[in-house]
């Protein structure tokens, strides 16, 4: 029976994700710039398929960490529950401190360019790049079966 579940889970798509708002100052600018700067490009360009919807507004720009599908309430408080249970072992994870992650160069979410929805930035591999994902694969162990990559 929970190979059968677990064959329809696969199918459905994500309810909920996880994320790290950017709300530092700096970063807003630089975003607010770069939005500018790409819309301009792709107007003087004549891109075709280019539409700035594919661009986060600057004030909700974040870092995902997990996608989540959760299908009742009963699995959204025990996700909620065990996220939790796991913030202090996070915070010691990365160090009892902010992270700061570098980001470099843009990619879309599509094979095909005109078929983007998302355009993101891709993390720079550093030290703060493996606080994180040393906390994301404590999570990823304790939140098997909520979590899917």
């Amino acid at each position: 029976m929970q190979i059968v579940i677990d064959n329809a889970s696969r199918a459905l798509q994500h309810t909920h994700f996880v994320c790290l708002p950017l709300t530092n100052d700096v970063v807003q600018r630089k975003a607010t710039q770069l939005l500018q700067d790409i819309k301009g490009f792709a107007d003087f360009a004549g891109i075709k398929g280019w539409h700035e919807s594919i661009m986060i507004q600057p004030h909700t720009l974040h870092a995902t960490l997990f996608v989540l599908k959760l299908f009742n309430t009963p699995s959204e408080e025990q996700a909620s529950a065990l996220f939790t249970s796991l913030s202090q072992k996070v915070y010691d994870t990365v160090g009892t401190r902010s992270v700061v992650l570098h980001l470099k160069g843009l990619d879309v979410m599509e094979q095909d360019v005109a078929n983007a929805h998302v355009l993101y930035a891709k993390l720079v591999e550093d030290e703060n790049c493996q606080r994180i994902h040393d906390a994301y694969s404590m999570c990823t162990r304790q939140m098997n079966g909520y979590i899917h990559t």
